[in-house]
């Protein structure tokens, strides 16, 4: 029976006395079969499972009141990891098969005419030619064995592929070969690590973290895993500035980064960085419970902010509550404003809640948030809050819809106070129409005062002459220092609002003249070209 024979029929199961007789006659054969032996019982026995594992590490890397303490755990749950991984990789003594005695040697590959050797077939597939069809043969056999020979050959490209091959067949029990070559600052084998993914390869990089020349090695890897306990490792190792691994491990370092928001102090701080890197969705609530207080409020929005999507969002406009909180400043994005836009308009929310949001639109200072707002004047519950919020944002655009509430009684005041911080020209027509209305005189000509324009001034010359407004309607003048309204304001020097009109006059010309029409007319009367330059001033 030639050796390929033999090794055909061991794959199929055969064991039969003929078969016996090959392997004790055959040293070659076995040898290989103590090597396939040692690969089927290989397997990292630090823990018996996933849970057992998440568990030891985290009751061991708990925060603890001081830093050291902290530290002290964390080497010595991966000394642990270690000690273990690499007591199993130091055994001399093979496992055999019962039915097949022998040393552990080096395999050699039995010759086969027209074959290539394993060697070549594996540096091949490590490059990427007839990969499917080499992994494909990759089972529990006599090619496994053959690849974790090839993790110890002399050969260094041999080693190298076995090393690339590993990395894309993702078979968690080779972590313990590659956990060799890695500890001899293999790098290309950490990466492999990282690639193979499993709680078996995050348990090796964490016992490999503490040598500084492969650290960053080590974080990549880590990150690559994709895995919740590498969280956890990345925790312990303190490498909270690496924001690569952070955000490669995405949600899956939600769950490491909420015990330590949970925690408090300097672990809550750390965390917070990491988070806005890694933006896990999952971490959000853990988040938003810190929103209301004080000491977390600002860097809990910050990492919100990060973290994006709807429910960041969400929480954001559920806690922003004035134009200084640092909740309604990571609210200044489209997403943000979004989210408080549909809390607005959202007919299944309590008045309050939507009021709210109105009013947190209008602190964002975003012109774009005028549509929203507008859409809200048409819901009755909500639009006092909406007219407010579009004053706040003083915008030019919201003039027009303001202007169209000035016609109903209920909401003109409110309409009008928002034109006047707005403070846009353009609301003047509509604010004049408005106040021919005598009970709403007082509070347009209030609003038309504000906006200073000189387009203002015909309308304020027509509120001299109403009692209700005419004091207003003085004191905007001074303050436009138009010369248009010298001659009407030396008319009311003598009327009921007299003292009022002299204090215009003064700050219109300059001039400290008493509050007797005579002086005022002979001054006017002499200096015409004064009262040019005036109006050329504030054409």
């Amino acid at each position: 029976m030639s050796c390929e024979d033999f090794l055909s029929r061991w794959d199929d199961g055969d064991r039969s006395p003929e078969v016996a007789a090959h392997v004790a006659a055959c040293p070659e054969c076995s040898s290989l079969l103590a090597v396939d032996a040692r690969v089927k019982a290989a397997r990292i026995r630090v823990v018996s499972g996933e849970g057992e594992f998440v568990e030891r590490l985290r009751s061991r890397l708990a925060p603890a009141r001081r830093p050291w303490v902290r530290l002290a755990a964390a080497a010595a749950v991966l000394a642990a990891v270690g000690a273990a991984l690499f007591a199993d990789r130091r055994g001399t003594e093979p496992v055999v098969a019962p039915a097949v005695p022998g040393p552990v040697t080096a395999a050699k590959e039995p010759a086969a005419p027209g074959a290539k050797p394993f060697r070549d077939r594996l540096v091949e597939a490590a490059a990427g030619i007839g990969r499917d069809e080499f992994l494909a043969g990759l089972r529990q056999g006599v090619e496994r064995a053959r690849l974790t020979a090839a993790f110890r050959s002399d050969d260094p490209e041999e080693r190298a592929a076995a090393v690339r091959v590993a990395g894309v067949l993702k078979d968690p029990t080779l972590a313990a070969e590659l956990a060799y070559l890695a500890s001899r600052n293999d790098l290309s084998a950490i990466a492999a690590l990282g690639e193979i993914g499993g709680v078996e390869s995050v348990a090796v990089l964490a016992a490999l973290a503490g040598a500084p020349e492969r650290r960053a090695a080590v974080e990549r890897a880590l990150a690559a895993t994709g895995r919740p306990e590498a969280a956890e490792a990345l925790a312990a190792m303190g490498a909270w500035k690496n924001a690569a691994a952070w955000a490669v491990l995405g949600e899956a370092a939600a769950p490491a980064l909420a015990a330590r928001l949970r925690a408090g102090g300097e672990a809550r701080a750390a965390a917070f960085v990491a988070a806005a890197w890694a933006r896990p969705a999952a971490l959000v609530p853990e988040l938003a419970r810190l929103l209301p207080r004080a000491a977390t409020r600002e860097a809990a929005a910050r990492t919100l902010r990060a973290i994006g999507g709807p429910k960041a969002t969400e929480s954001l406009a559920l806690a922003a509550v004035g134009a200084e909180d640092p909740v309604t400043a990571a609210l200044r994005t489209p997403e943000g404003r979004g989210a408080l836009e549909r809390r607005m308009l959202d007919a299944r929310l309590k008045p309050l809640e939507r009021g709210r949001a109105a009013r947190t639109l209008g602190l964002l200072g975003d012109p774009e948030a005028v549509a929203g707002l507008e859409r809200a004047l048409g819901a009755p519950e909500v639009r006092a809050e909406a007219v407010a919020a579009l004053g706040a944002l003083r915008s030019d655009k919201a003039v027009p819809a303001l202007a169209a509430l000035l016609g109903d009684r209920k909401s003109r005041s409110a309409a009008a106070a928002a034109l006047a911080r707005i403070g846009s020209p353009d609301a003047i027509p509509a604010l004049a129409a408005a106040a021919r209305d005598r009970s709403f005189s007082d509070e347009a000509v209030r609003a038309i005062a504000a906006i200073e324009s000189p387009r203002a001034v015909p309308v304020l010359l027509d509120a001299l002459a109403n009692r209700e407004t005419a004091v207003l309607a003085m004191e905007a003048l001074a303050r436009l220092k138009d010369p248009r309204a010298i001659v009407p304001l030396i008319g009311a020097l003598d009327g009921e609002h007299s003292k009022t009109a002299l204090e215009s006059l003064h700050a219109i010309t300059g001039q400290k003249l008493p509050a007797r029409k005579t002086d005022w007319l002979r001054w006017l009367r002499t200096r015409p070209k004064e009262g040019a330059s005036l109006g050329s001033r504030n054409a």
